[in-house]
């Protein structure tokens, strides 16, 4: 089976400084079922081949090595090191599959963690894997993407620069070692709709607001260029196929000196539109001839690419999936989530979000040769702020017809 496109750039451009993985650290309800677990990894496997295989020149092989879910006891104070020397270690596709598993137990928990490769699928394909594995339903229909007729490669609301990095005082060399704060809290529930955004349009306005506070210090905070770099799903069918079926887009701080979080918000929600309409997210079909080219010329094409005069990578990178509105059966089975995001270019910090049964779920995970762990505390308590400020504002920036019955745990 020929690797696409994505498949291919993701496997050439990961690095031993930037290794293109991620992982996700579910904690399970009540005792985990080894025998169980392991039939569903089977099914699973054979639902999506390609999660078991390893990649022998431009194709998908057959990994013929043994594969089992690996246990290991460890304790509370232990746990956050176990859990990073388990996401440090590198994947070396041409010899093992792209996707691992560990059951992680303390006293106290067990966790199921499992760290896949992006070359093997994307945040989707993981949550498709993983619904096969503990429920037993698995979409057999294959990944076909969108396209666009008359795209467009930058959005209108864009800067005539590219944004500015997050701003840290480390200055160390990019490193494979990431780290990362948990954060959970209530999901607020509003009339979305008549509000004229959405709660990821909401939480994007956190991030801004909490990065307008962190650069308020700096000679150039009013100067500075603020965008997030989206991850958006481009699948035919949003549900279905195994694979890499995500692309990005980017949205900007523009919205004035001191607006609200709704004006933020209603901001983020017109350059969303802007940019799907417009495509900006579109794969053109000639970069599926990069696969054949050879590899030493495809990756340098790709890093060429990937550093050209202009490319924008944002501030950070966030992505926000309410995943119980379309998948409830497999998230009976965790009580909390943490997603541990891979790092593309020079991003030190990214924020990953998932929607658990009336909870948010976000994951700050940053570059620790970067940011130090007492940054990093500092902006997750900015974000913890304006989270808990943007929720109270709603009762304030509803419209008239709105009453308070219709915003429910705006003050969580």
């Amino acid at each position: 089976m020929r690797l696409r496109f994505l498949d291919y750039s993701f496997f050439l451009m990961s690095r031993r400084q930037r290794p293109l993985d991620f992982a996700l650290v579910a904690e399970l309800k009540g005792e985990a079922d080894l025998e169980a677990l392991s039939a569903g990894a089977r099914r699973a496997f054979e639902a999506y081949p390609v999660s078991q295989c390893r990649i022998h020149g431009r194709d998908w092989a057959d990994d013929e090595g043994t594969w089992a879910i690996a246990v290991i006891d460890t304790t509370e104070a232990e746990l956050r090191a176990t859990l990073e020397g388990l996401v440090m270690q590198p994947f070396a596709l041409e010899h093992e599959r792209g996707l691992r598993q560990y059951l992680v137990r303390t006293d106290e928990r067990q966790l199921l963690v499992t760290h896949m490769h992006h070359a093997v699928g994307d945040g989707i394909s993981l949550t498709l894997w993983l619904r096969a594995q503990i429920t037993g339903l698995a979409e057999a229909e294959p990944l076909e993407l969108k396209g666009h007729d008359a795209p467009r490669t930058k959005s209108d609301h864009a800067f005539d620069k590219p944004c500015h990095g997050f701003a840290h005082r480390g200055d160390g060399p990019l490193s494979p070692h990431r780290r990362w704060i948990d954060m959970r809290f209530p999901t607020v529930q509003a009339r979305w709709g008549r509000l004229g955004f959405s709660h990821n349009d909401l939480l994007c306005a956190v991030l801004f607001k909490s990065l307008r506070e962190w650069d308020a210090d700096l000679p150039d905070a009013s100067r500075r260029r603020r965008g997030l770099w989206i991850p958006i799903n481009i699948r035919r069918n949003p549900r279905a196929g195994f694979g890499n079926g995500s692309s990005r887009i980017r949205v900007f701080d523009q919205a004035g000196d001191q607006p609200s979080f709704a004006e933020l918000a209603r901001d983020v929600r017109a350059h969303l539109r802007w940019a799907i309409k417009h495509g900006v997210w579109n794969i053109p079909e000639r970069a599926e001839r990069l696969v054949g080219y050879p590899r030493w010329l495809a990756k340098a094409l790709l890093w060429l690419y990937a550093h050209r005069p202009g490319v924008d990578y944002g501030t950070l990178s966030f992505s926000h999936v309410e995943l119980p509105s379309h998948d409830p059966l497999l998230f009976d089975h965790f009580s909390s989530m943490t997603s541990i995001a891979p790092l593309f270019g020079r991003q030190s910090l990214s924020v990953t979000g998932v929607g658990l049964k009336g909870e948010t779920h976000l994951t700050l995970t940053w570059d620790a040769s970067s940011i130090s762990d007492d940054e990093a505390e500092r902006f997750a308590g900015l974000i913890r702020k304006n989270r808990e400020l943007a929720y109270r504002s709603l009762e304030e920036d509803v419209p008239a017809q709105l009453t308070k019955e219709s915003v429910v745990g705006a003050k969580a």
